[in-house]
């Protein structure tokens, strides 16, 4: 299976995490821990590294959320931290690179739009 497919594999078990968490499922938590399998099998240096950066750094936010809801306070401090720091470097290094004329960006589709409604 190459990169690409990985990556929307992950994509995938992403929003399913989110939608259960987003729906009170009791196997919410499962669901982040198989996400996290998943983006973390992407091989980064196949795809574009900071997508799966930022996708990582979504799942610990709402994942800190989850836990945070559960009462495990420490943990959930420790994810927000994580994903706070991963998307300060992220930004940090987009406001570095140039972007093309207009700003524009390149668009993934449907499933990048589904995620944005979760950020």
């Amino acid at each position: 299976m190459d990169g690409d497919m990985k990556l929307r594999l992950g994509r995938d078990a992403l929003l399913l995490a989110l939608l259960k968490k987003e729906k009170g499922s009791e196997d919410a938590g499962e669901a982040f821990a198989s996400a996290r399998i998943a983006l973390e099998d992407v091989p980064q240096a196949e795809v574009d590294a900071q997508r799966v950066q930022q996708r990582v750094a979504i799942m610990d936010f709402h994942e800190a959320k989850l836990l945070a809801d559960k009462g495990d306070d420490a943990k959930a401090l420790e994810q927000l931290l994580r994903a706070t720091r991963s998307l300060n470097e992220l930004a940090d290094a987009e406001s570095r690179t140039a972007r093309p004329a207009g700003g524009a960006v390149c668009d993934e589709g449907k499933a990048d739009e589904a995620l944005a409604a979760f950020e």
